[in-house]
């Protein structure tokens, strides 16, 4: 049985996916898009954005989110607020980017363990290569230190967090029921 989806009175409900590269974000992001009415993604990758050169070298100096300019993000979410129901965010950073924090109304992380992370990002990322040793030895030498740093600031930063080894259908359920309940309360507190 699908259960009821609201809409809220005014403007448009924001709502942050954020996981650990490979934790799912995309896949959900595009499932939410799917089923939820008057929707439209925006995902963090399809943008041309300044930030850092290297990653590594970012976790290691602080991981400032702020060294991200996201103006180009802000910019399309602002052209889509008064046209959609749902805006979903494919966004690694949670509320930790202030150009975009006063703007989400819901963010949930997909706490998804970093084994099967890794594996969906070699399955993604060398679909087509059979020698993947060299992205194994980086990932355990340098980039694992990025999904460390993710688990230890932006799942603590979200507003939910979702077992992301879940379904897809199960993920993307929890997540509309969590949007359906918010917008509810939302909507009873005004009257």
């Amino acid at each position: 049985m699908e259960s009821q989806t609201f809409i809220k009175e005014k403007g448009s409900f924001i709502i942050a996916i954020a996981a650990v590269s490979g934790g799912g974000k995309t896949e959900i992001t595009k499932a939410l898009g799917n089923q939820l009415p008057h929707a439209v993604a925006l995902h963090f990758d399809e943008f041309e954005l300044a930030g850092p050169s290297s990653i590594i070298q970012w976790i290691e100096n602080g991981a400032n989110t702020q060294a991200w300019d996201i103006t180009l993000i802000v910019k399309e979410l602002q052209r889509f607020k008064q046209n959609y129901a749902y805006i979903i965010l494919d966004f690694p950073f949670s509320y930790l980017h202030q150009a975009i924090a006063s703007e989400i109304d819901l963010s949930f992380f997909i706490d998804t363990p970093l084994d099967i992370a890794l594996a969906r990002r070699i399955l993604r990322d060398f679909e087509h290569v059979k020698d993947i040793n060299d992205d194994l030895r980086y990932y355990m030498k340098k980039s694992r230190g990025a999904y460390i740093h993710m688990l230890e600031t932006v799942r603590m930063d979200a507003d939910e967090v979702i077992d992301g080894t879940l379904s897809k259908e199960e993920t993307t359920q929890q997540i509309i029921e969590e949007v359906n309940r918010r917008i509810k309360d939302e909507s009873d507190s005004n009257r």
